[in-house]
């Protein structure tokens, strides 16, 4: 289904939906909570609305450890994760469309579907922090010319290979929305022009959201897609696609339902600000099978 909006102009966005879509064992709720239990907290679950970005808060603030040890821990667990059919299909459908990736999960099953290999046109020499390795994508070389070329992968919110890059916690976030400035569009300072990261891609290319919440505690992504609509002006941003199985967006009512309760309220008012269509399907399946 998504492939029919995917082309060269078109970068895919990706969340960790395609990860809970194989399994609920993926969710960073699972992770968070066997962090928590590692730690001495053991709650049953995450309550609705507390954000994903304050529990490692909740740990630090009231135990002696430092997160550069908490994210360490948080990669030996997404390193259990493994590749599946559904990964392979989205790095097919994007390399036969032309379409990059953006993806929000720090995780390496994408890069493990196909082989894939670490690239960078910049010399990472130059101006490269562990902390923020946004000149750093995956991909794969085609074997000939005649082939289609792959899909970069660029991982917009850490890598699992450094684990220092991963935003898990308030001052993460608070840190990117600083460290973006050098590449801001908008900053006559900036190296935007000069350099090919992922915020090039997300600025110059319609976006197609997919299993990406883009809730308030996603403060950093959010404030960009502000950035970027003041950026396109008047064109469309991208397409944000929803599901009607998606209980935080539409309840436990049936699938038929249209609207959605006040999540998708709000969901919608954001797209409208930013220039994103909301798409609608029924089932996942749809979306990643």
């Amino acid at each position: 289904m998504i492939s029919k909006y995917l082309n060269k102009d078109v970068a895919l966005l990706l969340g960790n939906g395609i990860n809970r879509y194989e399994s609920e064992n993926n969710s960073w709720e699972k992770i968070l909570l066997d962090i928590c239990k590692n730690h001495g907290k053991e709650f049953d679950s995450i309550p609705k609305m507390f954000p994903y970005t304050e529990i490692f808060d909740v740990i630090i603030s009231s135990e002696n450890v430092k997160d550069d040890i908490l994210k360490k821990e948080f990669v030996e667990l997404l390193e259990k994760m493994e590749e599946s059919k559904t990964h392979k299909k989205i790095i097919e459908d994007c390399r036969e469309k032309g379409s990059d990736i953006l993806t929000s999960n720090f995780d390496s099953t994408l890069e493990k579907a196909h082989n894939y290999v670490p690239f960078s046109r910049d010399k990472l020499d130059k101006g490269f922090t562990q902390r923020y390795p946004w000149q750093r994508y995956y991909s794969k070389n085609a074997k000939n010319n005649n082939e289609k070329k792959y899909p970069k992968v660029w991982h917009i919110q850490g890598d699992a290979h450094y684990h220092q890059s991963l935003r898990l916690t308030v001052k993460d976030y608070t840190y990117s929305c600083n460290h973006f400035n050098k590449y801001d569009p908008f900053n006559k300072k900036t190296i935007y022009h000069k350099t090919d990261t992922w915020v090039n891609a997300f600025f110059e290319k319609k976006l197609l959201i997919v299993g990406l919440a883009l809730e308030e505690q996603e403060f950093f992504l959010r404030s960009l897609f502000y950035k970027k609509k003041k950026y396109i002006k008047d064109e469309k941003a991208g397409w944000y696609i929803c599901c009607r199985e998606d209980t935080n967006l539409f309840g436990e009512k049936e699938a038929t339902e249209i609207k959605g309760n006040d999540n998708y309220k709000k969901l919608e008012f954001f797209a409208k600000a930013v220039g994103l269509e909301l798409v609608t399907v029924d089932t996942w399946k749809e979306i990643y099978g």
